[in-house]
């Protein structure tokens, strides 16, 4: 039993020990190099992000209760393929109506992942079950919106429902 210690412990201490490797040049460049300042998710940018998400989200929210696709429409890029996003809105507005109607929608918070921003929201949804012992199922799940700023504007590349 100790020499089973004793080398697990001798394992344990190798794995640790080998030869220094060389460093890379890209690792030794200055950071400003590394990450353009302009890219960065700082300051400014971030709340200029947050703007574009929030208007974003208003629009979903409208076009999610009304059915009405015009409110997403005016906030997407205008290269987007118009009849393609109608088709996945309206796919997006079948599967969600099995978690029944869109209750609340409330900001949680952002995620700083330094070149871009992730900006989170609780979706909850209320569904009428029609049983007097439970009459409402509730489902909350959460939408990200992915910002990043490839020059001085914020661009959303990223907006999905993340479900469990």
């Amino acid at each position: 039993m100790t020499g089973y210690l004793l080398l697990c412990a001798v394992l344990v201490f190798l794995c640790g020990c080998g030869t220094p490797q060389s460093v890379p040049a890209s690792a030794s460049q200055p950071a400003a190099e590394k990450f353009p300042v302009e890219k960065v998710m700082s300051g400014e940018r971030i709340h200029a992000g947050e703007r574009l998400a929030s208007g974003y989200i208003e629009a979903l929210n409208r076009s999610l209760t009304t059915g009405d696709f015009a409110f997403l429409k005016k906030v997407l890029p205008a290269k987007i393929d118009e009849k393609r996003a109608l088709k996945i809105f309206e796919s997006m507005r079948t599967g969600l109506a099995r978690y029944g109607k869109l209750s609340d929608c409330r900001y949680l918070t952002r995620l700083d992942c330094t070149l871009y921003a992730d900006y989170i929201w609780k979706y909850k949804f209320i569904r009428k079950t029609g049983d007097p012992r439970m009459p409402e199922q509730i489902f909350e799940v959460l939408y990200r919106v992915r910002v990043i700023h490839p020059g001085k504007a914020p661009v959303i590349v990223k907006a999905d429902f993340m479900f469990k």
